[in-house]
């Protein structure tokens, strides 16, 4: 939207009381009331709540105005992460008090699907778990988080327009409970994918809510992550691949195709199968991420399999898959090594050992730019011949 014309948010009558907030936004086109409510009666200061509220806006506004007073340093935080002017009182910065008592705690944006099961195996020490709970979308993950004893913030988000502009609203459970738990260490449980694969640096060096974003996630595929997975947490399975919101019911059918090929391939003796798994009809094309996955399903899985997930699949997609060396989707990119400390990255490398996943080498990183640009070069045919 940048560039096209000025665009403007404002969030005003915001109201911040022990385990709850809200605020009124306006935009010109979209209007409305977001809510937190927090399971525990937590203080929230009005630094972390320009933060979630900034995480609402994503990079798609020119500007944002907040009826909130915030520090100096947090108004440029905002503006850097938002690229846009953040207009609003500026007052003194307010420390959390228990700042100086440890500095490497750890807290996982937590959903309980496999790549967040991977990301705890691959974190060291204890984790601590929060959840976005978005209602009727979050039927099918109440029964993970139970089982974790995540703290909850339930939230309207869903019925809002920003989840169209911005996947960061993720991230806003970690920040309104940042001071709660005196967090040091975010993790966001991304994967690497076509469209995740230049974030390692961006997410790495994006400070949020004075929170250091942990990138380790995105070494692997969601097959990496599956392989972790499968052998860390066999006796929650079956749970993982149901924790996805009610509208996205295609991510458990991805999973469990990938837990059903690393059980055949690796002989892990799991009682999971897809044979009453029903194709989503989601046509090839219409999610880079899910083509990508395909094209895996197809070399290990079969035709039948991979269309359960994404139909219509190129034929050319058959050599593809012939040809290529796809050992890549089971390996780390070492590249995210680079932004972990010295201690860090050994813990996750013995993780990776124990797993038995290797570092990419320079032959698997150029399969993945080769598929990757395939797939984009495939969708551009799509385009043309007006599909």
């Amino acid at each position: 939207m940048k560039g096209v014309s000025q665009v403007k948010i404002t969030f005003e009558a915001i109201q911040n009381r022990r385990g709850w907030i809200q605020a009124d936004y306006n935009d010109g086109l979209h209007e409305g009331c977001i809510r937190f409510e927090m399971s525990d009666a937590i203080d929230v200061r009005d630094d972390l709540v320009a933060e979630a509220l900034a995480a609402l806006c994503g990079q798609y506004y020119d500007t944002i105005e907040m009826a909130l007073k915030v520090s100096n340093k947090t108004k440029k935080q905002i503006e850097a992460r938002t690229g846009a002017q953040l207009i609003c009182k500026v007052g003194m910065l307010f420390w959390n008090i228990n700042k100086m008592m440890r500095q490497d705690i750890k807290t996982l944006n937590f959903n309980g699907d496999l790549s967040n099961l991977s990301a705890l195996a691959l974190t060291p020490g204890e984790v601590n778990k929060v959840s976005l709970d978005f209602g009727q979308e979050s039927l099918r993950m109440y029964e993970m988080f139970d089982r974790w004893n995540s703290r909850i913030v339930k939230t309207n988000v869903m019925a809002t327009h920003f989840p169209k502009i911005t996947s960061d609203y993720y991230m806003i459970g970690s920040i309104l409970y940042k001071d709660f738990f005196n967090t040091t260490y975010m993790i966001t449980g991304l994967q690497l994918n076509p469209l995740t694969f230049n974030m390692t640096k961006i997410e790495a060096e994006q400070a949020i809510a004075g929170m250091i974003n942990l990138p380790h996630s995105l070494g692997l595929t969601v097959v990496g992550h599956t392989k972790i997975a499968c052998r860390r947490w066999s006796n929650m399975l079956e749970s993982a691949i149901n924790s996805v919101k009610l509208s996205e019911s295609h991510v458990s059918s991805l999973q469990r195709l990938l837990v059903e090929i690393e059980n055949e391939r690796n002989h892990l003796g799991l009682r999971i199968h897809s044979r009453d798994l029903q194709p989503t009809q989601i046509v090839w094309g219409a999610d880079a991420r899910l083509d990508f996955i395909a094209l895996y399903i197809l070399k290990y899985g079969g035709r039948e399999k991979a269309e359960k997930l994404v139909r219509d699949i190129p034929v050319s997609a058959e050599a593809l898959v012939a040809q290529c060396d796809f050992n890549f989707y089971e390996r780390y990119y070492p590249g995210a090594f680079y932004y972990m400390s010295r201690s860090f990255r050994e813990a996750v490398q013995k993780v990776l050992e124990k797993n038995e996943i290797l570092l990419y080498s320079e032959a698997d990183w150029q399969n993945f730019l080769y598929v990757k640009d395939w797939i984009a070069n495939t969708r551009k045919d799509a385009i043309q011949i007006g599909r």
